[in-house]
């Protein structure tokens, strides 16, 4: 699947080890549906179906290059910036997601280029090493050496 970002998200590559509770990535590049904590919508308790502790606005990822600083994510303006204020602390132009699970592969398109692996390492046959509680977000630059994450 493959979507250039819109204002329209359909799903997204869940995260996270076997058994261990995921979260997703999406197609503007940020992260949702955070089920870490024994809560959502497989909750045992009823009080925790829906329940989320953490949501796509308590995280985010941030490039700099020179004095130029992009929040890894599409949208508008988050995290107290706006063009009043903080004109520097902006969302990329563009964003390109391809997802092949348990693979998704964003490219954040600015002024540069950053590009994110994010997978979790699912291995068949081996359960022990595939329910690792882990999301492994690699990440590339078009230019590495004037690269700060």
């Amino acid at each position: 699947m493959r979507y250039l970002h819109s204002s329209v998200l359909g799903s997204g590559i869940p995260l996270g080890g076997l058994g261990t509770g995921s979260l997703e990535i999406r197609a503007d590049g940020r992260l949702y549906e955070w089920t870490i904590f024994n809560n959502g919508g497989y909750a045992e308790r009823q009080d925790l179906r829906n329940t989320y502790y953490l949501t796509e606005m308590d995280s985010f990822i941030v490039a700099k290059q020179n004095k130029k600083v992009r929040l890894l994510q599409g949208y508008n303006y988050y995290h107290g910036g706006n063009p009043y204020t903080l004109p520097w602390l902006r969302p990329v132009k563009q964003v390109e997601f391809v997802g092949e699970p348990p693979i998704a592969y964003v490219r954040f398109i600015d002024d540069f280029i950053v590009s994110i692996k994010a997978f979790s390492p699912f291995i068949p046959g081996d359960v022990k090493n595939s329910s690792l509680p882990v999301a492994v977000f690699k990440l590339s630059s078009s230019n590495p050496t004037e690269f700060v994450f």
